[in-house]
């Protein structure tokens, strides 16, 4: 047994939820399984559901052997998803926090023991993921959600890859969420794993130990997919505040990515309605120092130009 407080969980096992009154069982289920030789909490924070997620939940805490465990709380009010995962992270006491949204689950009861082991042995690591499944709205396991081909990656493979929430275990010291990444981001797992890949090892374990579940009212699912002008924009600054963040260590790295969805908000109708001044403001968040960049930031500004002259004019 490690030599930690008594009472004082080496893990926080944060857990958002809102409407999973029919996933939020299996999800708690597969938590309260793990055989561990440390203590855990598992923070549960209820978005003010209007189902009978609440229910479930308490009735987990007062039958289950291990229901001291969670650590519930309902919000009297809705406070959206990054506002309430942020709120969860903050009651966190646990040198490492692992995630599971209420609507997926873990598999593997030795999932934690295994991540938290390796964490512990490498001083240098921030964070560890593994492989999980996907599962479709009809419960049938479909297909790998990310295979895990090599131990470590670099910065570059991993803000290029999606690695499933469920399987992420990081240390917390390690992150400070009191930056403006945290409050203006749309998602917690993506800043999350490049911040931890900029800040230490990145470890994988390639074996299937979570469940990612697929279906319409899934959150991380509608965001993932949902391809428009606010999403890529989102992204845009979500890296730009990253790599501030990171003191510009992986630069090209970045820039690199945020190119790839400047590509894909430039036909969007959105985009086109903008005027150049605007437009010029979206590239300055990836700052076009590159020749690339620079023909595009070139022909937006002598547009920007033509129009300001004709306005003058006009006056």
């Amino acid at each position: 047994m490690r030599k930690i407080a008594e009472n004082t969980p080496l893990v926080s096992v944060i857990m958002i939820t809102y409407m999973h009154e029919a996933f939020i069982a299996e999800a708690i289920e597969g938590v309260l399984m793990q055989e561990v030789d440390f203590p855990v909490e598992l923070i549960i924070a209820d978005d003010c559901s209007p189902d009978q997620t609440s229910q479930i939940v308490k009735t987990y805490i007062e039958t289950h052997p291990k229901g001291h465990w969670i650590k519930y709380t309902q919000h009297e009010r809705n406070k959206g998803m990054m506002p309430n995962f942020i709120w969860a992270i903050e009651q966190a006491k646990g040198k490492y926090i692992a995630l599971c949204e209420g609507d997926d689950y873990w598999t593997d009861p030795l999932k934690l023991q295994k991540q938290v082991d390796l964490l512990e042995a490498n001083s240098n690591s921030s964070l560890c993921v593994h492989d999980a499944w996907s599962l479709n709205d009809t419960g049938t396991l479909i297909n790998f959600i990310y295979t895990v081909n090599k131990t470590k990656h670099t910065f570059r493979e991993v803000i290029n890859q999606w690695f499933p929430t469920g399987s992420i275990v990081f240390k917390k010291e390690l992150l400070n969420f009191n930056t403006r990444i945290w409050k203006e981001s749309i998602c917690g797992d993506l800043p999350i794993l490049a911040l931890m890949s900029g800040n230490g090892d990145f470890i994988c374990i390639p074996e299937k130990m979570s469940v990612y579940r697929l279906h319409r009212g899934g959150i991380s699912n509608t965001i993932q997919h949902k391809e428009n002008f606010n999403l890529y924009l989102n992204r845009l600054k979500m890296y730009s505040l990253i790599n501030s963040e990171l003191k510009n260590r992986f630069d090209n790295d970045i820039k690199d990515l945020q190119f790839e969805f400047y590509k894909r908000i430039k036909p969007t109708a959105e985009y086109n309605c903008l005027n150049s001044f605007r437009r010029m403001k979206i590239l300055f968040l990836f700052k076009p120092y590159t020749s690339r960049f620079f023909k595009i930031f070139r022909a937006e500004w002598k547009v920007a130009l033509k129009l300001n002259r004709n306005l003058i004019q006009s006056k």
